[in-house]
């Protein structure tokens, strides 16, 4: 405690590598060689390695040395510290650690760490272990969501970096530090693509983890609406229905070991010669309640049947809303919307969906497709499907009228409108 600040430089390095070296074996995950080159390079050198010597260093022992040496001398070592917290299963403390750094616009990893790559070990350690991260004080979700959605985000109590001055900080610093985080914030927009479908997968198994399915099942619903990717799509479809599969297995096992159980009981009563009267009532009960609980499970069975089938068969409009999503000028996609709905037996969404491509499409950006397409699908479906020869008529009227709801350019697709 006493030595200069000036001769931190002699004793840290042996200091570290003799406490990582003698540390418990789930001490030793730091093996990279990169965190701190002259610790570790002192590690692997041995210099303070006894062979006779059967002694360790307690876990929290070095905690609390990484923990000094992070906070009060090299803010780099965050990163080691995190590291070797969960090592010991101090998930709550990783989490928080990864989450300051995550925070610092400034933090530059010793090991060549990427944000990615931080941000992966930050939502692992909060999705396997939800509980330890939440008595910690972390709020993954309002985090995860201040990432996916910052306009939403605005005014919670966690921001994606931390944009506070100090009052003794001069104004061109504080400048200087606005611009970074608006750099970093930049380059989280741009790198986001890559990590937006693993975010959201991650919110949904941290609520699966904390028993919380429907909630998961909310999340995944809304992913897969906001996600602008295939790619993404495909991510988090692909985990929804991992999950509801997953569901379906342990409902069917837990059926199977009800129906073993029941022989077993029925087994034991034909084996009973003599029975009271009491033990006969109570065997009774006992076999009226397991027949309820059975017919509980098997309405569950079937409900999860039912929306895995459900899942699956509205995977094509899912998909093509992703597809929407990234261009709304894609006339091909919105008609294929509608014919996917005629196919259920939708003809309202069917409409629907074509009125809002009406108001999406220009035609001047229309792509794979004429927005006249558009207004004569539209009447069709009025006039073969609804039977409804007036609406079909209307439709026209609306784009044939001295003042017509829609602008073309090309004088061709009002010609089409004015021929159907």
């Amino acid at each position: 405690l006493a030595l200069p600040a000036t001769q931190h430089d002699l004793i840290w390095v042996e200091y570290l590598a003799f406490v990582l070296k003698k540390a418990p074996p789930k001490g030793l995950f730091i093996s990279t060689g990169k965190e701190m080159g002259p610790i570790m390079l002192s590690i692997q050198n041995g210099t303070m390695e006894d062979p006779d010597c059967r002694w360790e260093i307690p876990g929290e022992t070095v905690l609390r040395v990484l923990r000094r040496y992070a906070h009060y001398y090299n803010p780099t070592a965050r990163e080691m510290l995190a590291d070797v917290a969960a090592t010991f299963e101090r998930y709550g403390e990783a989490a928080s650690l990864y989450c300051e750094i995550l925070n610092d616009v400034d933090f530059l990893s010793a090991s060549g760490t990427t944000r990615h790559e931080l941000w992966i070990r930050f939502t692992d350690i909060c999705t396997e272990h939800p509980e330890d991260t939440r008595e910690n004080g972390i709020d993954f979700e309002t985090i995860v969501r201040g990432v996916l959605k910052p306009e939403d985000a605005i005014g919670s109590g966690w921001k994606i970096f931390d944009d506070t001055k100090d009052d003794n900080e001069a104004n061109d610093q504080a400048s200087n530090r606005h611009e970074k985080i608006e750099q970093q914030l930049e380059q989280l927009r741009s790198s986001l693509g890559e990590l937006e479908g693993t975010l959201w997968n991650k919110l949904a198994l941290y609520h699966v983890r904390s028993g919380e399915f429907e909630l998961a099942r909310s999340i995944y619903e809304e992913a897969m609406e906001n996600v602008s990717r295939v790619r993404d799509f495909s991510l988090i479809f692909d985990a929804y229905v991992k999950f509801e599969e997953n569901v379906i297995e342990v409902l069917m096992e837990k059926m199977n070991e009800d129906e073993d159980d029941n022989e077993e009981m029925a087994k034991r009563n034909d084996e009973t010669v003599d029975e009271e009267d009491l033990d006969i009532l109570l065997g009774k009960a006992t076999t009226k309640s397991s027949d309820g609980d059975d017919e509980d499970l098997n309405a569950d069975v079937e409900l999860a049947l039912a929306r895995a089938e459900n899942l699956m068969t509205r995977r094509p409009l899912l998909l093509n809303y992703v597809l929407l999503q990234q261009n709304p000028q894609n006339v091909a996609e919105w008609l294929k919307r509608s014919e996917l709905f005629l196919e259920v037996g939708q003809p309202a969404q069917a409409i629907a969906a074509i009125e809002d491509a009406i108001k999406k499409v220009s035609s001047r950006q229309a792509m794979n497709g004429t927005p006249a397409e558009l207004y004569i699908i539209l009447a069709g479906i009025y006039e073969n499907k609804l039977k409804d020869k007036e609406k079909a008529r209307s439709v026209f009227q609306r784009i044939c009228t001295t003042k017509p709801e829609y602008n073309f350019t090309d004088p061709e697709d009002l010609a089409k409108c004015y021929s159907a």
